[in-house]
């Protein structure tokens, strides 16, 4: 069905969303395996699964001589997620709580494909911190990132963007840059100038100082 709608034979990624922890590993790593024997997809992973689950994927893996997970999907950004934005099975590794899980990734060098990581356009720069954010997060946005300490970030991102000549959003992008660990932001782009803009974040280097002051620390 994903490659008829795609319009392809071959996937490159192939992305697993959201997890059932009732199913033995086995069964997606062995399914994904035969569709990768088959030549229907390259690479694969997991999306909101927890770093646990994948180590147990690739350890079944690994004693089976199966290829493993190379590739997660977590919500990960300067946005901290109060609540699962979408009621049910949302993974994120950002907040102290999730410390362990981005040591994981640090150590392991996983890429991660971060979704909401301007958490919803908390951080596009579309409106400001004085502008009452609540009025411009639709209630996805409002659900998951939607509270005072991430408005704060909002605020010091301005701060900084300000000093450093570029915009909220690519402050915020940095940010998820500079963390140690290997990260793909994914963002929605509305012109081939703001792709641009977030392809520049890339370049844009952020102290450890600076990094805990976006973050309240």
């Amino acid at each position: 069905r994903s490659t008829e709608l795609l319009g392809t034979d071959y996937i490159d990624i192939y992305v697993l969303h959201r997890d059932d922890p009732d199913v033995e590993v086995k069964v997606p790593v062995e399914t994904l395996n035969a569709m990768h024997a088959e030549g229907k997809i390259g690479a694969f992973g997991g999306s909101n699964w927890t770093y646990e689950r994948i180590q147990e994927a690739n350890e079944y893996a690994y004693s089976h001589n199966l290829i493993p997970f190379t590739v997660s999907s977590p919500h990960f950004s300067l946005a901290r997620q109060q609540q699962d934005p979408w009621g049910g099975g949302c993974v994120s590794i950002t907040g102290d709580e999730n410390e362990h899980a981005r040591a994981w990734y640090r150590k392991k060098q996983m890429p991660i494909i971060a979704y909401s990581s301007l958490g919803r356009g908390l951080f596009s720069g579309r409106f400001t911190s004085a502008d009452n954010p609540e009025k411009h997060l639709d209630d996805v946005a409002l659900r998951g990132y939607g509270c005072k300490d991430n408005y704060e970030r909002l605020a010091r991102c301005e701060k900084l963007a300000k000093q450093k000549n570029c915009s909220v959003s690519q402050i915020a992008l940095a940010w998820i840059f500079n963390q140690g660990m290997n990260v793909f932001a994914v963002c929605a782009m509305s012109s081939p100038k703001r792709m641009a803009e977030n392809n520049a974040a890339l370049s844009i280097a952020l102290s450890p100082e600076e990094c805990r002051y976006l973050n309240l620390e």
